[in-house]
């Protein structure tokens, strides 16, 4: 019996042996690991002591392995913990080979005395009142812990004294007639400055008086508008509700077009639509079905070109009579001898063919006029504001012959006419409805003398009658 008792405490021994075996590894592992050397040392010393009343483990922890288990196992957390209340923190302890856990065991040096206070350096002081801590010194000389140091400290604020403006830069308006310009806005100086010398609300300037242009223009310009038509028939560069002229003729996204179709001399209006010319041969103004030239009461619909052509009209043969044409990708095709239907290229060496003419490029939009007052309509295109003109007449690009003009930018609708009916045509631009027109024809914006005028909107397509 005694011997089936000895067996059974030699088991659980074992059973318990093997438990421990299984849990404190682990945790003389992380011990280790955390603190290194010393980690080491500590644990071979004892591997159970540091933790539990009992060095050979099990049983009761002391006051270091209860905070440990508390911690939820980490030794970092607890190192500021003084755990068994002998005036040393467990770092301190440990880091003198003493044990956190025993009150008797612990550094033969007195622990360092508590904080009561703390002296700061200060920040500026803030427009609330405080002033943030830099760094501070604990008080008495030596001490650690104890009270907590405090971020802020209060403090008197004193907003700081501007400098005195001592003179100012001034951003101006337009010069008037009486020599003085408005100031728009002005900077002080010396920079940041407040007060002082008191700011001017004008200041001289050389007034020059503009160069008067035209009162009038000489052609009418036009808008189109989702099939309906606006004329500026007064010719004043504006809108007027009576006297100017509204006609309906077309439909949404047609390209509008303008020229003496018939020979008379009067330019009438029509429409380009996916390779389909619809014009109004007999200048009624309204759509009175196709028929004309054979019958000329009827308006005339005619063929020529293909959808996402470019509709261009002049007189290409000199017979006093508009005929049609297409710009396509930096190709012109003209109706040279006013057939209406394509037969070919070959004009002007053959009179009878059609024209087929490169000149710009794909991305232009092309422009007619008589750019030199010979009295032959010559082609151009406009691209990104520049103008490239065939100045002589040759259906070529001859550079130093023809001509390149800036006017305008990116975006804008090309326009031309002769503005002031000297017998050339000139340059203009329209954006978002305002018209910019070369009205002198020297190739440049001149203030003073070229006026902006306002007709039509953002989103119609012009024209000039």
């Amino acid at each position: 019996m005694q011997r089936i008792i000895k067996v059974i405490l030699v088991l659980a021994i074992v059973a318990i042996s093997a438990t421990s075996a299984v849990a404190l590894p682990t945790y003389v592992t992380q011990y280790t690991t955390t603190y290194g050397a010393m980690g080491s040392m500590m644990a071979q010393m004892a591997q159970c002591k540091l933790c539990h009343i009992n060095p050979a483990g099990g049983g009761t922890r002391n006051g270091y392995g209860n905070a440990f288990l508390a911690a939820g196992h980490s030794f970092t957390a607890i190192e500021n913990l003084d755990s068994d209340g002998d005036g040393y923190t467990n770092i301190v302890e440990l880091q003198a080979g003493t044990w956190p856990g025993d009150a008797t065991s612990h550094p033969t040096t007195p622990p360092p005395t508590a904080c009561t206070s703390f002296t700061y350096t200060l920040g500026a002081c803030q427009s609330n009142n405080t002033a943030p801590v830099i760094s501070y010194i604990g008080v008495p000389a030596g001490c650690s812990g104890g009270a907590t140091p405090a971020t802020t400290q209060p403090c008197i604020y004193v907003p700081p004294t501007p400098t005195a403006c001592t003179s100012y830069t001034y951003t101006l308006g337009a010069c008037q007639s009486n020599g003085t310009a408005p100031v728009t806005s002005y900077t002080g100086i010396p920079a940041g400055c407040s007060g002082g010398a008191t700011p001017a609300t004008t200041q001289a300037c050389t007034y020059v008086p503009p160069t008067p242009g035209p009162v009038a223009m000489k052609v009418s310009m036009g808008a189109f508008r989702n099939g309906t038509w606006y004329i500026n028939t007064m010719q004043n560069g504006m809108w007027n509700p009576t006297g100017d002229t509204t006609m309906h003729f077309g439909m949404a996204g047609d390209m509008p077009v303008m020229g003496n179709w018939d020979g008379s001399g009067t330019k009438h209006i029509g429409v380009f639509r996916n390779g389909m010319w619809y014009l109004d041969y007999s200048g009624t103004g309204t759509w009175v079905g196709c028929g004309a030239p054979a019958d000329p009461t009827k308006d005339a619909c005619i063929p020529f070109g293909t959808a996402g052509d470019i509709p261009v009209v002049g007189d290409w043969n000199g017979t006093g009579k508009m005929n049609i044409g297409v710009f396509r990708n930096g190709m012109w095709y003209l109706d040279y001898p006013g057939t209406g239907t394509w037969i070919g290229c070959g004009a002007p060496a053959d009179p009878t063919k059609d024209a087929c003419i490169p000149f710009g490029m794909a991305g232009d939009i092309p422009v007619v006029g008589d750019w030199n007052g010979t009295g032959k309509m010559k082609i151009g295109v406009f691209r990104n504001g520049n103008w490239y003109l065939d100045i002589n007449g040759n259906n070529a690009w001859d550079p130093g012959v023809d001509t390149v003009m800036s006017f305008g930018m990116a975006g804008d609708i090309p326009v031309v006419g002769d503005w002031n009916g000297t017998g050339t045509t000139k340059i203009g631009v329209v954006r978002n409805g305002m018209w910019y027109v070369d009205m002198v024809g020297n190739g440049t914006w001149s203030p003073g003398v070229d006026t902006p005028m306002s007709f039509g909107m953002a989103g119609d397509m012009f024209i000039v009658k």
